[in-house]
């Protein structure tokens, strides 16, 4: 994973699980927890780092999970991690790398395989589904809370890889949070396998303008899943406005890329000025409170607003 979407040790939170509790319901508490679990799964190369994160929190590392992906993906990998404590056994999964193409590739292959689900997103669960079920069985014995997460890409791989707990019998999957997840299957899938039986508890989180969750369109099929939950740019999440029940297909991919490209043309996409007088500040140390001083922070301040809308740790300010 690149520096984008890492951050420094001193950066984590050491408090991030102090509101969590165990339970299927929504709460902040628990949303903030799992955003910031989500953030961690980008750290896969960095073992130590991760084994002392989860320590602060409260949590046993349970093991890396990195593979190939093979056939639609040749060059690209996943990565999640097991972790247990407090009560419940987590799964995280990595999501989109802004600057690995082929994690790019996969947000964009909207081609419906015979699962119903996206072929990519599909290939790329499938390449670690024989480790996270065998981790499963190993450290979530009978009756313990199954808590599965990821941020982008790693949204739409929590999903395909709780229904598949679920389906196959391996665990009971008590919650699922996702961050920025692009759409992950069919409108059939959603509406009669997926929402069914993990809708109500399927928590679909969006920060801002972000632009990976209005991809891919829903005329080639696609179709969100879980209940959605939205906040403005540089707003918080507000648990009142989550969904009642699941079914909402928000945001749309058309007018998510009709503001893109109006921004493009108009030049207000980068607002290049004022990002560079922001990245110098915050290289400097005088930027506004709470903004990341390092390289891939100051770095992140020059992307598209959308782009920069959709990093973790906007989605983790949001709490």
């Amino acid at each position: 994973m690149s520096f984008l979407t890492k951050l420094p040790r001193d950066c984590y939170d050491n408090d991030a699980f102090a509101g969590f509790a165990i339970g299927s319901d929504f709460t902040l508490g628990n949303g903030k927890a799992l955003a910031w679990m989500s953030q961690l799964a980008y750290e896969t190369d960095e073992a130590d780092k991760m084994k002392d994160i989860l320590r602060s929190w409260g949590l046993d590392f349970g093991g890396l999970i990195v593979k190939e992906v093979g056939g639609v993906l040749p060059i690209a990998r996943t990565h999640c991690f097991v972790a247990g404590g407090r009560g419940a056994t987590f799964v995280a999964f990595a999501g989109t790398d802004p600057v690995v193409v082929a994690n790019w590739i996969t947000d964009f292959d909207a081609h419906i395989g015979e699962t119903e689900t996206a072929q990519g997103f599909q290939v790329a669960a499938d390449a670690v589904w024989p480790d996270v079920k065998s981790s499963m069985r190993a450290l979530a014995p009978a009756g313990t809370d199954v808590i599965v997460t990821g941020h982008s890409l790693g949204g739409a791989l929590a999903v395909l890889t709780a229904s598949r707990l679920v389906d196959e019998n391996v665990a009971r999957v008590s919650a699922i949070y996702t961050f920025g997840m692009p759409r992950p299957a069919s409108k059939d899938y959603a509406d009669q396998r997926y929402n069914p039986r993990l809708g109500s508890r399927t928590y679909r989180l969006v920060h801002g303008c972000d632009l990976v969750p209005t991809v891919a369109p829903s005329g080639l099929g696609l179709h969100h899943v879980g209940r959605y939950l939205h906040c403005e740019r540089g707003a918080k999440f507000d648990r009142a406005k989550m969904d009642a029940e699941p079914g909402s297909d928000l945001p749309p991919f058309f007018k998510g890329m009709a503001e893109a490209l109006k921004d493009y043309l108009h030049g207000s996409s980068m607002n290049l000025p004022h990002r560079l007088e922001l990245a110098a500040a915050l290289e400097l140390g005088k930027g506004p409170p709470g903004m990341r001083t390092d390289v891939g922070g100051i770095l992140i301040e020059l992307l598209p607003p959308r782009l920069r809308d959709h990093m973790p740790d906007r989605y983790i300010g949001a709490f």
